[in-house]
């Protein structure tokens, strides 16, 4: 059921953002790659990086910051 959802829903890779030990509090939700490619371990390792900074922005950020998403630009792809 969660896999039919993930396929439904074009999501290739959820990479979770950890604020506590043990609790995922954000994750990080990415399609295919433009490239059509699978993800691979130096893309795995560069997403746990950033999962990593992004965890260092939510504890240490504003607290309005918390719970926005971060969407691709269908236009420009950033």
């Amino acid at each position: 059921m969660k896999e039919d959802f993930l396929h439904h829903a074009h999501i290739d890779l959820l990479v979770p953002v950890a604020l506590a030990e043990g609790r995922t509090e954000a994750l990080l939700v990415l399609g295919m790659k433009l490239s059509e490619e699978p993800y691979s371990r130096e893309d795995m390792a560069l997403l746990e990086n950033v999962a990593g900074a992004i965890e260092l922005l939510l504890v240490g950020g504003p607290a309005s910051f918390l719970g926005r998403a971060f969407e691709e630009c269908p236009r420009c792809g950033t």
